[in-house]
């Protein structure tokens, strides 16, 4: 009889602590650091119908282009070349400087996929209060867009942003500047996303000219001449490490339009 009352009281304290770590928990979630991650479903969808497409050009035996010029890429390659813009700062919307200072390139689901890592902050240094402020940024990108400029004879591909994150906020994250910062970057970055858009610059190059040695010697003689190539991107696929590219060539003369 004497033992009820003890247990009653063992377990209404009980039910009172899990209330207020209850209640801890759930305040601690409400009002935990803001983080604004990739679209995943709508990521996933379009890695899943590039992936298709891949399937369906190797059943058909159009994994890798067969006609024009066909230029294979390693990711690494493009990977370093990318590495070496970096660090690259850029304020967004007059309020947060963006630094991004590494880079990852992987060619494996048609459009390949970049991924830029680095550190966001106030725009504004002069508040000492909030100079030391920051967090760190990731930038999710694919590569669109592969074409050659015409006037360096290179290739080119847009890397496009398609989604961030804001990570690593457990320490300090209760500072209320840190807060604020993490929390404008979440709401604003959405829109100013597009103007971290910038072009890759690939290490191929072409010739704009077909060029005839000339011959000097025996009953034939031709003197050196050149003629000039219009070229054209016709398919870029990324997959298998590579990004693939497939490139037309014609020549603009008696022979324009004929391919070679």
């Amino acid at each position: 009889m004497i033992a009820q009352p003890r247990e009653r009281r063992r377990r209404a304290f009980l039910a009172l602590v899990l209330g207020v770590l209850a209640g801890a928990v759930a305040s601690g979630c409400h009002e935990g650091p803001p983080e604004r991650v990739l679209d995943l479903e709508t990521h996933l969808g379009r890695q899943i119908a590039d992936l298709r497409t891949l399937v369906e050009r190797a059943e058909k035996g159009r994994l890798v282009p067969t006609d024009g010029v066909i230029v294979a890429v390693r990711e690494s390659v493009v990977q370093r070349m990318v590495q070496v813009t970096l660090p690259r700062e850029q304020v967004l919307q007059g309020r947060f400087r963006v630094r991004l200072e590494r880079v990852d390139v992987r060619f494996r689901d048609r459009h390949g996929a970049v991924q830029l890592e680095g550190r966001v902050a106030w725009a504004d240094d002069a508040d000492l209060y909030r100079a030391d402020v920051s967090v760190d940024l990731t930038v999710f990108g694919r590569v669109d867009a592969v074409a050659i400029d015409r006037k360096e004879g290179t290739l080119t591909a847009e890397m496009v942003p398609i989604g961030f994150e804001i990570r690593n906020l457990t320490v300090g994250e209760q500072r209320p500047t840190v807060r604020r910062l993490a929390e404008g970057l979440a709401r604003g970055l959405p829109e100013g996303l597009s103007s971290l858009r910038s072009t890759l610059t690939i290490p191929v190059a072409f010739e704009s000219r077909l060029r005839l040695d000339g011959v000097e010697a025996g009953p034939v003689r031709l003197q050196p001449s050149s003629l000039p190539l219009k070229l054209s991107v016709q398919d870029a696929c990324a997959h298998g490490g590579r990004l693939w590219v497939s490139v037309r060539v014609d020549v603009l003369s008696g022979a324009a339009g004929r391919k070679r």
